[in-house]
Formats: structure tokens, sequence, C-alpha cells
């Protein structure tokens, strides 16, 4: 009888074996019919076919120019990235042609004159606004195609979070220059760091975009250590605040810094940074107020990425052309004022000849 159920149990343990299913092979993901045939099938349709799939656009060596800069600060001469594919701004993003009215837009700086609580100021918060509006009647009859307010005045500069007054002083200063050009553009910048309170102001005043110094990487600067990048926190404070009409402009090693914290780090790559993390367009300069960017620094950040480019200083009548060749637009604070100098009030002549030169007149 025991061998008799033996064999019963054998019976069915046999049929159990015969009537099992095979296994099912783990479902892959058809693959995109212009996709490279070696990529991985989840990979983001723009990667590079060899990337892992979900890792950064890859970036460029890190050797630095062997050429060594006048004195001992890194160079800024890396060779822009050849990759096959670049990051671009998404589809969401602001034209910067269509934010600044024009592509080869000139862009003129008002600094504002200096802000309830800061060391300098003298004015009410009225005069320091008839004075921006004076000054943007006048740039808008030169020509200029676009107008920004920056708090250039209120030496020295503190960090953000920036007080209450400065934000409510700006504001009604960009209320007031919108009232004298209301056919122009209008940016904003707050000093020092205060890309959230530009973004703020931008949005009450009906502005178009925001220059923003530490978009990526970290960096020390004449008003100390510069250590947090605002990318994540802009971009999140835009859409919280509906404000995703208004285009970034991310300054690539800010002038009146250091950048030894990130001297393996090459201009092309800070580019990409930007572009990476959601950048509108990058801002060019050379290295302090007033002084032009290298050529070979605006021709880098144009071959980086898509994004345009913008250079942020030096910028004269007799360079005007020259940066247009790689440049969406070029801000200008200085050549405009009298003498060149940026807290000067500015020279009607001088503001007609840029934009004369700029048009190839």
């Amino acid at each position: 009888m025991i061998e008799a159920r033996l064999r019963r149990i054998g019976g069915i343990a046999d049929g159990m074996v015969c009537h099992q299913e095979p296994a099912v092979s783990p479902t892959r993901r058809t693959p995109r019919p212009d996709a490279h045939p070696d990529a991985h099938p989840d990979a983001h349709p723009d990667a590079h076919p060899d990337a892992h799939p979900g890792a950064r656009p890859a970036q460029p060596s890190r050797q630095r120019s062997a050429a060594a800069p006048t004195d001992s600060a890194p160079t800024r001469t890396n060779p822009a990235r050849t990759g096959p594919a670049h990051a671009a701004p998404s589809s969401a993003a602001p034209s910067l042609a269509r934010v600044l009215g024009r592509h080869r837009a000139v862009v003129g700086m008002i600094h504002l004159r200096a802000l309830p609580g800061s060391p300098s100021s003298t004015l009410s918060v009225d005069r320091i606004a008839q004075h921006a509006a004076d000054e943007a009647r006048l740039l808008a009859e030169a020509g200029f195609d676009a107008l920004m307010i920056e708090n250039m005045h209120d030496r020295p500069y503190i960090n953000a979070p920036h007080a209450p007054e400065v934000v409510a002083a700006m504001t009604a200063a960009g209320l007031a220059v919108r009232a004298a050009a209301p056919h122009l553009p209008l940016g904003v910048q707050v000093l020092s760091l205060g890309a959230r309170e530009a973004l703020a102001v931008a949005q009450a005043v009906g502005g178009s975009f925001v220059r923003v110094e530490n978009f990526v990487f970290a960096h020390v600067a004449d008003e100390g250590l510069m250590p947090t990048a605002v990318a994540g926190d802009l971009l999140r404070y835009r859409r919280a605040i509906n404000a995703q009409g208004i285009a970034v402009l991310a300054d690539v090693q800010k002038k009146h810094a250091s950048h030894a914290l990130s001297a393996d780090v090459g201009l092309a790559q800070w580019a990409q940074g930007a572009a990476f993390f959601g950048a509108d367009g990058v801002i060019v300069t050379g290295r302090s107020t007033g002084d032009p960017a290298g050529m070979h620094d605006v021709i880098t950040c144009a071959g980086a990425t898509a994004l345009p480019v913008v250079v942020g200083s030096g910028v004269d009548p007799t360079n005007v052309r020259e940066y247009f060749e790689h440049a969406a637009a070029v801000i200008v604070g200085s050549w405009y004022k009298r003498g060149g100098v940026w807290s000067e009030d500015p020279d009607p002549a001088r503001c007609r000849a840029l934009i004369a030169a700029a048009r190839g007149g």
C-alpha cells in the first residue's frame, strides 16, 4: 500500500513538471525608429548612444588650456564641446529673440540710484524711479532694443535674501521704466544673488527676463563666498508664481569673482551645466564691469550648447558687430554713460553712436 502511494505521488510530480509553463522574458520597450541600434531602449532620445540611461550629458575633458594667463586666475579658454547632442532649451522656454524683441538685441542697463537702506542712499523712492524713467526714455529714443534695471549703486553689496524695501523700491522703479518705455522688454537683476527677488520684481512689473549670477556652480566674489547654485530653487519658484514666461539668463564664470573652486571646470562645462539645469540663455563677461568679454570665450559658449549667448560687459562701437557674429544679444551699462563710466548719467551722443555701430552704420 505504501509503495502504491509513493508511485502515485511520483506520477503527480512528473505531471506537474511536464505541464510547467515556460519562463517569460522581461518586457522590453520598442526602440524609437530613429534610435541608435545599440542604444538602451529606456535612454532619452537626445542622449549619446553610448551613454548609460539616466546619465547626464557627456562632459568634455577637464584638461585646461596650455597657454597660461597673465595672472594667477585660471584660464577661460577651454575648447568647445563637440558631442553628438547639446543640451537645448526646453520646448516651454521662451525664445530669447522673442523675449528681447529681435535677434542681435542691444540691452541698456539702467543702474538705479542707491536704494533705501543702502549706505549711499540719499533719494526718495519717487526720485529713484523718476531718474530711471528718464534714462529709459533716452535709451528708447536712441534705439535700444530692451532695458534692464539693477541696484549697482547699493555698494557694498550683501547676499540674498534681501530686505523688503529693496524689492519694493525696485518694483517702483520697474513700473516707472515700463511706463516710460512700454514697448521695450525689461529685465531685472538684484545684487547680490537676489535671483528670487529679481524674478518677483519682474513678475510684478511685467518684465521679460532676469539675470542670475549664481545659477550653477559656486565661487568666491568681492561679496564673499557664494556657495549655493540656485537653479533648482529658482525654477521651482518661477513655476510657483506662474512666471514661466520670464527668461532666466545665467552668468557663466561671473565677473568680479574668483573661480578657483571650480578651476578644473572649463567654460564650456559651465555653459553646459546652465543648459542642463534649465537656463534660457548664458551670459559671458570679462573679469570686471566694463571689461570686454574674450571673443574666444563667446565662441566657446556658443559652441558648447544650443542656448543663446549674451555678452554682458565691455561692449562698445568697436566690438559690437564682432560680438554679434556669435552672440544673440549684448548688455551695455558703461560705454554709453559719460566718459564710459557706469556710475555716470547717459550721454545721448554715445547712445546713438552705439546703436549705429550695432546696426552696421
